[in-house]
């Protein structure tokens, strides 16, 4: 961010906000780009939260509602409100980054929020751990780090002043992508799904093309999306997905559910514990014995663990 904070002309808008102001910020964003003798406007405005919860409140209706529509990719968006003004955004473009927990998810999504279309049009990178360990980020830093910084912002300056227009898709990419888009929905998309990972899916053509958009214009002017271009984004989302679950896994659950999902994150961390430690452990937050007993018997039922006896008894935890 400190980087594209240095690209001339990149408008970045306030770190907590109403969706009132938002649309405020957008609309006075507004600038002109010459494109084949023509000024054609736009209103592109980056947020960035280290806490998603004090950029977006997802218990506003109208702020959900607001996002939502503004993804769609509308040429205009008009508001009239008695008490904060009227508001007409020209071309509205938001880049939201924002960092959160699964509690915060949980608490903070109903149904409402997941199945309205809001998380759909969301890409979620879950981590629960260090890439690497560095205590002193100096010892890290290669010798050229200054210069490759400066050779980065060159070529988003690059980009902004050079790359403009729409992009065009070659046969071989497009052949591609209709195989791809048939298999998405004759194979992914299912109604047993969870309403959040089908709604995710409805979209992935969208997040597939734009990040093969980026890609494309991270590597060369020419406004045309290849067959690799596509074939690289759908390698990026297929490394994310499969821990996009993890994002969700709190939310719709009882606070017992919490506790459990809980227990069996430590259990796992562990592979294995002393069976009297295990379960101290569970009855941390179980407090009530025949709760934390009737908890025991459907986790072995269930085969997500498993008690091994001998002269020193201990849980394991096996999966599921």
């Amino acid at each position: 961010m400190n980087i594209l904070r240095a690209v001339p002309g990149i408008k970045f808008g306030p770190n907590s906000v109403t969706w009132q102001k938002m649309c405020e910020t957008l609309a006075g964003s507004c600038e002109t780009f010459e494109y084949k003798d023509q000024w054609v406007p736009m209103s592109a405005v980056t947020f960035v939260a280290s806490e998603l919860g004090s950029l977006v409140d997802l218990e506003n209706k109208g702020m959900v509602d607001f996002l939502i529509e503004l993804w769609d990719g509308k040429k205009s968006y008009e508001k009239q409100t008695k008490v904060s003004g009227d508001d007409t955004i020209e071309a509205p473009w938001v880049n939201l980054l924002g960092c959160t927990t699964p509690q915060w998810i949980a608490t903070n999504m109903d149904a409402m929020t997941m199945g309205g279309g809001f998380t759909s049009r969301c890409i979620f990178v879950y981590g629960d751990k260090k890439e690497q360990k560095v205590a002193y980020l100096e010892d890290l830093a290669a010798p050229d780090y200054t210069d490759t910084e400066a050779k980065l912002l060159q070529d988003l300056e690059h980009i902004a002043v050079n790359i403009c227009g729409p992009y065009r898709i070659t046969p071989e990419a497009k052949a591609w992508g209709k195989t791809w888009y048939d298999n998405i929905w004759d194979h992914e998309y299912k109604a047993e799904n969870p309403p959040w990972l089908n709604g995710y899916i409805g979209r992935k053509q969208t997040h597939l093309h734009k990040l093969a958009m980026v890609l494309a214009a991270a590597q060369r002017d020419e406004l045309v999306i290849t067959l690799e271009d596509l074939q690289l984004a759908h390698v990026f989302l297929n490394q994310i997905e499969p821990s996009m679950e993890r994002v969700f896994a709190l939310t719709g659950k009882t606070e017992d559910g919490g506790y459990l999902d809980r227990f069996l994150t430590v259990l796992k961390a562990r592979g294995e514990m002393p069976y009297a430690e295990a379960y101290r452990t569970l009855q941390a937050y179980f407090p009530d014995s025949k709760k934390s007993e009737n908890v025991l018997v459907s986790l072995q039922r269930g085969n997500q663990i498993q008690i091994v006896t001998g002269p020193t008894p201990v849980m394991r935890y096996v999966g599921g």
